[in-house]
């Protein structure tokens, strides 16, 4: 049986885990610099991001994570940061599931659009997107500053960038 329901500092452990997974499928795993005390400790703190727990008959199953943003076009707008399914439960609609569950909680806190990015080369994730009534923009592009690149922007230099996810 499919339960979807928020995440709460508990399931620190169970989002870092999910979080690692699909920076390894995403091939950025080095990239991950969370911790599992630190997503209990933002959990803990409220108001950096909330996230939702797919779990089929109490296991983990996975996660939609996401964060409140601001749009000068239409005030506040959930941003979801990261949409995984476990392998072993792709397949069975969790991910729509969590996808819809997430676009319901974004309407009740009366916010007019949800939004996200997908990989271009994650073929199935673009079509299970558009197969649910999402546009993928094609003429919009992720622009990105890691650490180095805004200290070196900082003191006046060019950086060169490296994206960090």
């Amino acid at each position: 049986m499919l339960d979807i329901r928020p995440a709460t500092p508990e399931d620190a452990h169970t989002i870092h885990g999910f979080v690692s997974d699909l920076a390894e499928f995403e091939r950025a795993l080095d990239k991950v610099q969370l911790t599992t005390d630190d997503y209990h400790r933002y959990l803990q703190a409220g108001g950096h991001f909330d996230a939702l727990i797919a779990e089929v008959d109490q296991q983990p199953a996975g996660m939609a994570l996401w964060y409140k943003r601001f749009s000068t076009w239409v005030g506040d707008y959930a941003h979801l940061e990261d949409l995984y399914v476990r392998p072993e439960f792709r397949g069975q609609g969790i991910g729509t599931d969590l996808l819809k569950a997430l676009g319901a909680n974004t309407l009740e806190l009366g916010m007019k659009r949800m939004e996200w990015q997908v990989l271009n080369w994650n073929e199935p994730a673009v079509r299970m997107y558009e197969g649910i009534g999402a546009a993928v923009l094609p003429d919009w592009r992720v622009c990105q500053m890691d650490e180095s690149a805004l200290v070196l922007m900082a003191r006046g230099d060019t950086a060169q960038a490296s994206p960090s996810n």
